[in-house]
């Protein structure tokens, strides 16, 4: 099961009490059902009959794009991804993680219309920025649950929570700005965590339907690139490095410790690439919207 949600539906991610709107630029959120399949035959009937049906669902998955301004809905999509304030819109990006680590979950709605779909206690899996010179300030974002429901039927849930609204009108396009690199064409960042979802069936249960139920953080990874007009000859390889992207008054991601490796882009006009990838020992880094 797929579905694809038109420009103008409006996402919200809830933290129990307030639901935080998104202004969103394109959705898809699909899920797939397992099925079973059994063998019969009969003293009365000796042909063989396979029947099958459906006992499992996997985890409903969740892309969409959005821009971003500097308010509320963007800080609490930072916290889903378990980025905690440090002060005021700055929040830590925490680089280690236990192999029993958990991640926060959320519940993720929908709205298309006169329809309202449900992902219920979706954890976000990546987090992926467009930053370009004099463009909009952009991210795509992925996410898992165990189910995606219609919940259209009943909304006494969803009309109950409150309501912050993301607002066009703070939405940036000005020059990005890191420190030691010049003639920069664009930046790409990316946030991503493995999440592996937990599930059991007993003897008890057998034939029934079932959901995956208990989410576990397997990897952490933050990574991007920065593109710039080739003016020289050197390739460069820097094993720890700090990377500072500053885009406009409000947005900085700070990596304290990044290993660095430069490539050649010979197109249309020649550029270099820098591929940075966070060190497990970056303990100060930070996200600020």
């Amino acid at each position: 099961m797929g579905i694809a949600f038109k420009q103008g539906s409006a996402l919200y991610i809830s933290d129990g009490a307030t639901k935080y709107k998104f202004l969103v630029g394109e959705a898809t959120a699909s899920q797939t059902f397992l099925d079973d399949r059994q063998e019969v035959k009969t003293l009365h009937d000796r042909s063989l009959v396979e029947r099958s049906f459906s006992t499992e669902k996997s985890p409903a998955s969740l892309t969409f794009s959005i821009h971003l301004a500097a308010g509320l809905p963007e800080r609490e999509l930072a916290s889903w991804f378990d980025m905690p304030f440090i002060s005021g819109t700055r929040h830590n990006i925490i680089t280690s993680i236990s192999l029993d680590a958990a991640p926060s979950q959320r519940d993720v709605f929908i709205e298309t219309g006169s329809t309202v779909y449900r992902l219920k206690d979706a954890v976000a899996e990546n987090l992926s920025f467009t930053i370009g010179s004099k463009d909009l300030l952009s991210a795509n974002i992925t996410a898992t649950a165990p189910d995606l429901e219609d919940i259209s039927s009943n909304l006494t849930e969803f009309n109950s929570l409150s309501t912050v609204s993301q607002t066009s009108s703070g939405f940036r396009s000005d020059s990005v700005i890191i420190p030691g690199y010049s003639n920069i064409v664009g930046v790409t960042a990316e946030l991503t965590r493995g999440i592996s979802w937990l599930s059991q069936k007993s003897v008890f249960s057998i034939g029934s339907m079932y959901t995956v139920s208990t989410p576990m953080i397997d990897t952490l990874a933050v990574s991007g690139s920065i593109t710039q007009i080739k003016l020289n000859n050197n390739k460069n390889y820097n094993p720890e490095a700090l990377i500072d992207i500053q885009y406009g008054p409000s947005f900085n991601l700070r990596l304290d410790k990044c290993s660095i490796t430069e490539r050649w882009d010979l197109g249309n006009y020649h550029r270099v690439i820098a591929d940075y990838t966070i060190l497990p020992s970056a303990i100060n880094s930070f996200l600020t919207f």
